[in-house]
């Protein structure tokens, strides 16, 4: 079976940069953004967490119970808290 990151097309929702404490050396890392609750993480594959997709609107989810089985982008949720909704 494919692997999941190679079946989504996907662009990076974010940047995580690490740095070294013994030199000026480091890391930086794409990251995800779940379509539902907008939690980022680096995708890691292989590393066994069941993340998503959302065939509603079109975007990855983070695995969470909430985000798998219901459709509120996070979007919408913004929209709706700076409404007052």
């Amino acid at each position: 079976m494919a692997h999941f990151n190679r079946l989504v097309p996907r662009r990076a929702a974010g940047h995580l940069e690490t740095t070294h404490l013994d030199d000026d050396k480091g890391d930086v890392f794409d990251t995800l953004q779940c379509a539902h609750c907008g939690a980022h993480w680096v995708p890691i594959p292989g590393s066994g967490r069941a993340r998503g997709f959302c065939l509603s609107c079109d975007g990855v989810t983070c695995g969470q119970r909430p985000c798998e089985t219901r459709c509120v982008p996070y979007e919408k949720m913004i929209e709706d808290a700076e409404r007052g909704g």
